[in-house]
């Protein structure tokens, strides 16, 4: 009978309530959606500035750097937030945006710069894609079976 109560408790403990799933739910569906929307504001970028020579030698001449410069800046200042959060034990569960997801970013967009002028077009707009299914799968796969 003792066991029983026990088994129950610890049931009742890991059992979220329906409001806590919606909200769990609510999360992931937001960092799919944020992902999605970065990942076609890349590739719209992108196919932009490859679309006339001329645009894509301006921006490789007088943009590249700079940008390369930036999100080297900002890469360096997600990593140190994801070092923060993992140190201080933050729970991000909750948050919409995690220090992961920044990282994540901000060093494909740095690497992107990298490789911009010896990868092809369409090879970068590939990795961008497969690195969004990839977190989207990730994402469901979290969801499903860890919460």
């Amino acid at each position: 009978m003792v066991m029983a109560k026990e088994t129950t408790k610890i049931i009742k403990k890991n059992t979220l309530s329906t409001a806590e799933r919606r909200k769990n739910t609510q999360t992931v569906v937001t960092r799919m959606l944020i992902m999605v929307a970065v990942d076609i504001i890349g590739i719209c970028t992108l196919l932009s500035i490859r679309k006339d020579a001329v645009v894509e030698l301006a921006f490789v001449n007088s943009w590249l750097l700079p940008l390369t410069i930036v999100f080297g800046v900002l890469t360096a200042a997600a990593a140190v937030y994801q070092v923060l959060a993992l140190v201080k034990k933050m729970n991000t569960s909750a948050h919409p945006v995690t220090p992961a997801m920044l990282l994540c970013i901000a060093l494909f967009c740095l690497i992107t710069c990298l490789v911009y002028k010896s990868a092809l077009g369409a090879t970068v707009i590939a990795a961008s894609v497969i690195a969004t299914i990839l977190f989207l799968v990730y994402c469901l796969y979290m969801h499903i079976f860890y919460r």
